[in-house]
């Protein structure tokens, strides 16, 4: 269900943000809590099959559709910002730790 709710919306309005990452969202009740998955693909993926977008990581974001209205959106604009900044993509698309990458995006990215 929920992943059905993230390819359709795929479909209609691809979320590649560019510099190797997507950011395919949805609202579903599927999920039982609002939530952020990373995934950092073994190989680009060709995102929207043009051959124009290939893609190296993927932030998934799901939020309820009984949460509030705005937080879906949110959320996104949130991680939108962060990764415009040029040191916070690297720092995600370079770094081998997981837990790492959990870290910046959970506090910004700071200087280390």
């Amino acid at each position: 269900v929920m992943e059905d709710a993230i390819w359709r919306r795929e479909l209609r309005y691809p979320t590649v943000v560019g510099d190797g990452i997507a950011v395919p969202h949805c609202q579903s009740d599927a999920v039982t809590s609002d939530s952020i998955g990373i995934l950092r693909l073994n190989a680009p993926v060709d995102w929207t099959g043009d051959g124009s977008t290939p893609v190296r990581m993927v932030f998934l974001l799901a939020t309820r559709m009984t949460s509030p209205n705005h937080t879906h959106m949110h959320v996104f604009s949130q991680l939108a910002r962060r990764l415009m900044d040029a040191g916070f993509r690297e720092h995600v698309l370079s770094t081998a730790d997981p837990m790492t990458v959990v870290d910046r995006l959970s506090t910004g990215w700071r200087e280390a």
